[in-house]
């Protein structure tokens, strides 16, 4: 079992390494703030990386400082922790 777990715990580490997360990043550390118009509901629907087993993309726009970035860096980590590969990239 700890075998298990060791090596599982190094895939973990190489997702995340490959995916080149700019910031350490989480969904439960988001914050809600009315400013940012996040739904909770939604958030915790994307948590589960449905969209990346349909084939479907995530566009985040908004103003800036509103933590766009955070949010695909907190995605991207969460999906590395339900075994998918992820990338990030910055545009613009």
């Amino acid at each position: 079992e700890k075998e298990v777990i060791s090596r599982e715990n190094k895939r973990l580490a190489a997702r995340l390494k490959r995916a080149k997360l700019q910031q350490s990043a989480c969904l439960e550390d988001i914050d809600y703030q009315a400013r940012r118009n996040l739904d909770k509901s939604f958030m915790a629907t994307l948590s589960e990386c449905q969209w990346v087993t349909s084939h479907h993309n995530i566009l985040i726009v908004g103003p800036t400082g509103t933590g766009k970035s955070f949010l695909a860096n907190a995605l991207a980590h969460k999906a590395c922790l339900l075994g998918y590969t992820a990338y990030y990239a910055r545009l613009g």
